[in-house]
């Protein structure tokens, strides 16, 4: 059998995008990309994560999970536990983020078997 010949992966040389158009198309996938990948290492890991990001257009985007006030504080003092209501606010919006989460994949599980 005749070896498949195939371009494989190319890799792609790091520069600045020259035309608007890919430059702004560009970061929109990246952008996500990166959203994507760290909501994945947040259900993973149940860790707090922020991620600030500015467009080309110098638009500010953000994603924090927990809460943006859970992960400032424990930036900025990360041996701290903080107050008493800022943990049980985090706590509970962490239990909120599962419950939704078991939510999420039920409805998925419902919609394969529909689906089929």
């Amino acid at each position: 059998m005749a070896e498949k010949k195939t371009l494989r992966r190319q890799k792609i040389s790091m520069a600045k995008i020259g035309n608007e158009d890919d430059l702004y198309s560009s970061f929109s996938k990246r952008r996500e990309t990166l959203y994507k990948k760290a909501s994945d290492i947040i259900r993973k890991y149940d860790i707090d994560v922020g991620i600030v990001t500015f467009s080309p257009s110098d638009n500010p985007f953000s994603f924090f999970h927990s809460t943006i006030d859970a992960v400032v504080d424990r930036f900025f003092s990360p041996y701290a536990l903080g107050s008493e209501t800022s943990c049980l606010n985090i706590a509970n919006t962490r239990i909120r983020i599962k419950e939704k989460q078991v939510e999420l994949d039920n409805l998925e599980i419902i919609e394969e078997t529909l689906t089929n």
